[in-house]
């Protein structure tokens, strides 16, 4: 068998958020991406980052994926270390076990533990030109200073049961600290243009999320409900030119016993020349308890 060679990929990536707790994030990463192997895949990924004018935090990141396992599975390993400038250190580490179309099912599947600082991203979860911009995990400027962690056992299905459709589940339980808490994600869509009998640049996508949170008590230094859900009905479209990508999406956030919410974003992406893009991607929400704005810039080029 002839394994071809995966060139290497290497962005760097500048993200603004600002959140409802009144904290606003600085970072830029520079993560890179190697294949050692023709079933393994190395990540590293230095980043710098802001919260507010008041705490400053250097981070170094490592991934290692292994495919070609029996059963087609593959395993993940992650660890991450933040040294804040006050001398503070954050240690993140995550281990994933998964399966892509496992029997030629239509479906993916993964499980995994991990740590982290609520403020972060789970080990694992970006690719490196993802543009969805990033927040601070509900937490107050308190609670990241105070180095709150979050510990938990996840679950994750996605499927794409028929042409142009895909639905997902992701499950968490686990604590802040000493206090439990649970979340939920799952959601589906369909692009309607596929139901025309020519092929398209474009995608137009109906789509449902849901988002379910809940933790044991509440607590000041972080959004903690111990019951929230929100549904958001919306609509995304997306066209891909031989150079130029362009989207928008919207959508209406809809909890019980409030009023009706929004959801706006939009996303540029430009290749420049075979092996050089870059991306531009703005969202701003409100689901009336809740508000979150970014901003997102990747530069990604391979050799």
């Amino acid at each position: 068998v002839v394994h071809r060679a995966i060139a290497p990929r290497v962005a760097v990536r500048s993200r603004w958020t600002q959140e409802t707790t009144r904290v606003t994030r600085y970072e830029v990463a520079v993560p890179a991406e190697l294949h050692p192997l023709a079933d393994t895949r190395l990540r590293l990924a230095p980043s710098w980052t802001r919260f507010n004018a008041d705490l400053d935090r250097v981070s170094l990141g490592a991934e290692v994926r292994q495919g070609g396992l029996p059963a087609g599975l593959y395993g993940l390993a992650g660890y991450r270390l933040h040294v804040r400038l006050d001398g503070v250190l954050d240690h993140e580490a995550g281990l994933e076990l998964g399966a892509e179309r496992p029997g030629d099912l239509p479906f993916d599947v993964r499980i995994g533990a991990r740590q982290r600082p609520i403020a972060d991203t789970p080990l694992g979860y970006e690719d490196l030109a993802v543009l969805d911009p990033v927040g601070s995990g509900g937490a107050l400027l308190t609670g990241i200073e105070q180095d709150l962690q979050v510990r938990e056992a996840w679950g994750a299905i996605t499927a794409a049961p028929l042409p142009g459709g895909y639905l997902y589940a992701t499950g968490a339980v686990g604590a802040v600290g000493e206090n439990g808490r649970r979340t939920l994600a799952a959601g589906a869509g369909f692009d309607v243009l596929s139901l025309l009998a020519r092929r398209s640049s474009h995608t137009l996508t109906v789509k449902y999320d849901l988002y379910a949170l809940g933790v044991d008590d509440s607590d000041v230094r972080y959004f903690s409900p111990t019951s929230f859900a929100v549904h958001t009905p919306g609509l995304a479209w997306r066209t891909d030119a031989r150079r130029l990508t362009l989207g928008l999406e919207g959508g209406v956030p809809l909890r019980a016993d409030a009023p009706a919410g929004w959801l706006a974003g939009a996303v540029v992406g430009v290749r420049i020349r075979e092996a050089l893009e870059i991306g531009l991607r703005g969202r701003t929400m409100n689901d009336t308890a809740w508000r979150a704005d970014g901003l997102a810039l990747v530069f990604e080029g391979r050799w």
